[in-house]
This record gives C-alpha cells, sequence and structure tokens, in this order.
C-alpha cells in the first residue's frame, strides 16, 4: 500500500551504523582508560579481564559492521538486541572494575538515550529495567561494599545515593526523551507531507496550464463538430444513420466532459455544482454509464449498507476521478473488474479490484505523487488527476496487491464532504 512514511528498515540500519562508529570510540576510550589506570595511576584493576571484555566487545563490532553493511533488513527487534550487548559489555567491564564504585558507571545511560530517540517506548522501558537491574547487581551482589573498613557504612550510603539517582536518570529518560523524540517524529513525519503536497501542487499547476491551452485549442473543433451532427439530425436519415449519429454526438459529450473534468481537476475550485442525488443512485448511474462507454469490459459491481443512502451533491469531476480508476483497471484486466461499494456510517469506500500484474514496489511510491512513464502500467495521468480530485473532496486513494492475484485500488470519501449540508 502506498504510504510516505519513512522505510523502518532502512532508518533502523543508519541508526545501526551509527551506534558502530559510536562503539569504536568506546573501545579506543575503554583501552586507553584501561591502559592510564593500571600503569599511570597504579590502579589494581583485573586487566587481563577487562582487555578479553574489550576484545570480545571489538569482535562484536566487526560483525555488526558486516551486517550494517550488507543488503539485510534491520529490524527493530535486532537494533535493540545491540543495544542490551552494550548494556551486558558495560556490566563486564564494571564488574572487573570496582563494580557500582566505577565513576564511568553513568555511560548505562548512553544506550538507554539512543533507545529512548530510535526505538518505541516499550523497548526502552524494557532496557530502563534492564539498566537498573544490572547496576543493582554491581553495589549489592557482583562487587558488596562490605570490604571496606573504615568509612564503609558512609561508602555504601554514597554508592546506593549514585544507584537512585541514577534510577530517576532512567526514569526521566525514558519517560521524557521518549516523548521528545516522538514529538520530532511527528514533525519530521509532517515536513515530508508538506513537501510532498507542494510538489503535487507544481504538478497539478503545471497540468492546469497544459489542461487550459488543451480546452481552449480542442473547443473549438470540438464545438464544430457538434454543429454539424446537430444539422445532420435535422436531415431525414436511416436508423443505422441516426444510431451512428448519436454515437458521435455521444463520443462528443464525452471529449466535452473530459476536458471539463480535466480542467476543474487542476483548479482550485471544483467543477460546477452536481445536481441532488442519493448516494445509492450516484454509484449506480456512474457504474451504468461506465459499462455503457466500455461495453467489452465484464464488471461485477455489488452494494453493502443502508439503502439509498444518504443525499449528496452529485459532482462530475468527482464521477470522472472515479470512472479514471474503473479504466485503470479494465485496461490491464478487461475479462474481469470488480466494484464493491461499501456504506459505513462515516464514510463511503469504494474498492476496485482486477486480475492485471498489480504494482511493483517502486512504483507504489510514486502511485498519486506523479504520473508514471510507462502508461501500458494503467497508472498514468488519469489516477494521478484522480488522486487530486479525491483527496479536494478529503478522500484518500491506496493501492496494494491483492493477494490472490491483481491490483486493489480502495477509495474512501468522507460523507461530510459529499453530503447536502
Amino acid at each position: 500500500m502506498h504510504t510516505t512514511e519513512f522505510n523502518q528498515p532502512q532508518e533502523h540500519r543508519i541508526n545501526l551504523r551509527l551506534l558502530i562508529w559510536l562503539r569504536v570510540f568506546a573501545i579506543v576510550g575503554q583501552f586507553a582508560a584501561v591502559y592510564f589506570a593500571s600503569h599511570t595511576l597504579n590502579i589494581n584493576l583485573q586487566t587481563d579481564y577487562l582487555y578479553i571484555w574489550i576484545g570480545i566487545y571489538a569482535l562484536i563490532n566487526a560483525v555488526t559492521f558486516i551486517r550494517a553493511y550488507s543488503n539485510f533488513n534491520i529490524k527493530r527487534w535486532e537494533f535493540f538486541i545491540h543495544l542490551l550487548v552494550d548494556i551486558f559489555i558495560l556490566t563486564m567491564l564494571f564488574k572487573y572494575s570496582e563494580g557500582g564504585a566505577n565513576p564511568f558507571i553513568s555511560l548505562y545511560l548512553i544506550p538507554l538515550t539512543i533507545s529512548a530517540i530510535t526505538l518505541p517506548a516499550i523497548f526502552t522501558w524494557l532496557l530502563a529495567i534492564i539498566t537498573i537491574a544490572c547496576y543493582g547487581l554491581l553495589v549489592w551482589v557482583i562487587n558488596p561494599m562490605n570490604e571496606h573498613s573504615s568509612h564503609a557504612q558512609n561508602f555504601e550510603l554514597h554508592v546506593t545515593g549514585m544507584w537512585l539517582g541514577f534510577v530517576i536518570s532512567a526514569i526521566l529518560v525514558s519517560f521524557f526523551v521518549v516523548r521528545m523524540g516522538r514529538t520530532i517524529q511527528l514533525q519530521q513525519k509532517e515536513l515530508a507531507e508538506q513537501k510532498t503536497h507542494a510538489l503535487q501542487n507544481e504538478q497539478l499547476v503545471k497540468l492546469g496550464t497544459i489542461a487550459a491551452s488543451t480546452a481552449h485549442e480542442l473547443g473549438t473543433p470540438l464545438g464544430t463538430m457538434q454543429l454539424v451532427v446537430e444539422d445532420l439530425e435535422e436531415r431525414k436519415h436511416n436508423d443505422e444513420n441516426n444510431k451512428q449519429l448519436n454515437i458521435l454526438k455521444d463520443q462528443i459529450k464525452r471529449c466535452k466532459e473530459a476536458l471539463s473534468v480535466l480542467s476543474a481537476s487542476v483548479g482550485s475550485a471544483p467543477l460546477e455544482k452536481g445536481e441532488p442525488m442519493l448516494l445509492q443512485s450516484f454509484v449506480t448511474e456512474l457504474l451504468e454509464d461506465w459499462k455503457n462507454s466500455r461495453p467489452e469490459v465484464s464488471i461485477k459491481t455489488s452494494w453493502q449498507g443502508e439503502s439509498p443512502g444518504p443525499e449528496i451533491i452529485a459532482e462530475r469531476s468527482l464521477k470522472q476521478a472515479i470512472k479514471n480508476i474503473l479504466d485503470n483497471a479494465a485496461n490491464v484486466s478487461p475479462e474481469y473488474v470488480s466494484c464493491e461499494a461499501i456504506l459505513e456510517s462515516q464514510a463511503l469506500t469504494l474498492l476496485v479490484s482486477d486480475h492485471g500484474p498489480g504494482i511493483q514496489l517502486n512504483d507504489s511510491e510514486i502511485i498519486g505523487q506523479q504520473p508514471l512513464a510507462d502508461k501500458s502500467k494503467g497508472l498514468g495521468l488519469g489516477l494521478f488527476l484522480s488522486h487530486g480530485i479525491i483527496k479536494r473532496f478529503g478522500g484518500k486513494v491506496s493501492l496494494k496487491n491483492h493477494s490472490q492475484g491483481g491490483l486493489q485500488t480502495t477509495i474512501s470519501l468522507p460523507l461530510h464532504a459529499l453530503s447536502i449540508s
């Protein structure tokens, strides 16, 4: 289905690559800190174990590097596991370097902050609980404070206070940073949608210029053709000639309506107001008109919901937009087209299905945003203009490949935008 949202696997891949380089700085810093503390400050550390775990961390980061720069999709749970690995490595390093009394214990907050910015809240809260538990194990289980003789009680109180401060910090990060990150993501989404709408409007303005020029150039010859047909109708002809004149007259009328709808679809105001009509009658008449224009197509129709539905204004531009979508389905699947109308309390939904080839992923990213160059796919200028018209009525168009083959186009129209009131 078409979406304007940022591709999440790509987002997590970028975040993982940034995490890799953050780990590189951390590994270099950890190695330097251990060497400086043991050789310059002469602090008694279990350096062998520390170097082993730093080496394991470097090896994990190398494997992660290969993973992040491959073609595999990176899921958010995988990124969460990488942050868990960071917590585990930090815990093992703290275990062999004074435990909960280590002055670098606040580094626990880095993976937690990264999670708050990049992952859903549930992952961040889970990571916060695990981090607090690891810190608590370091303080009271792995490296208890009873080994200090002179100021043991005061020092234990100090470390306990550090742990409580960390708990408060972890909760604040998990709550406020998550909310701020969500706000930033919503703002980015709104900016992306505004940019997309601006590009659509720019294309519609260009098409509007072309439509106005085309309508002006074709208006005169179509008017002349209509006068000639009307003149011929006044003469006596046999039934066959009269039938052909009626066909020609209908085709001229269709051309004029198509030009009128094209001009309206790229303008700022809707086409001239249509006539009041019951919703079910509007859909039925629309489908009957389309059947008459495409007699070679086999179409299956159905209606679900209250009958005959509310009274609406039958806009010609909206009718033409729906016909364009039906034409797209018929062009790729003349042997089968289905249109299912579903009336709900707040909206009318039309499901248009076909047995065509469907759409490819790269096409789904631009359908409705710009016309496809390959009209053979049945998703050209007509669908682009239909998107614009339906959006003006507060509706939306979405496309997805049907599980049994073919394409399903969903048209959703809010009733308040169609009703007379």
